[in-house]
């Protein structure tokens, strides 16, 4: 009995790890993609400088605009992919951590038997 509630609980910690792991990936794509978010506003900022003295066209942040809006989509993207991972993990876990107290439950009684 005791190997088995064992094997559970070393599941339970691997699921666990995997939804750490998870919002691990998650913050260093939203760092990511803030990044570019930034990179994008300056160099929009600086074709609007030279677009001030002539030196370039406003239409030319037109492609970066269209590029910003990408990463407000991925950025919202990688919320929903990171919800719809853990969910799938989550089932997993509840399904171990049933099996984990019954197979403890189980073993309580036995004992007491």
């Amino acid at each position: 009995m005791y190997r088995c509630t064992r094997v559970l609980r070393t599941k339970l910690e691997a699921v666990a790890g995997a939804v750490q792991e998870r919002l691990k990936i998650r913050r260093q794509n939203i760092g990511r993609i803030g990044d570019d978010q930034y990179k994008l506003t300056e160099m929009i900022q600086r074709i609007s400088v030279a677009a001030n003295y002539h030196l370039r066209e406003h239409k030319e942040k037109s492609g970066l605009y269209s590029k910003a809006f990408d990463l407000t989509r991925e950025r919202r993207d990688q919320d929903t992919e990171c919800w719809r991972d853990i969910v799938l993990v989550l089932r997993d876990f509840l399904t171990f951590w049933d099996e984990y107290e019954r197979a403890k439950a189980r073993g309580a009684f036995l004992q007491d038997v």
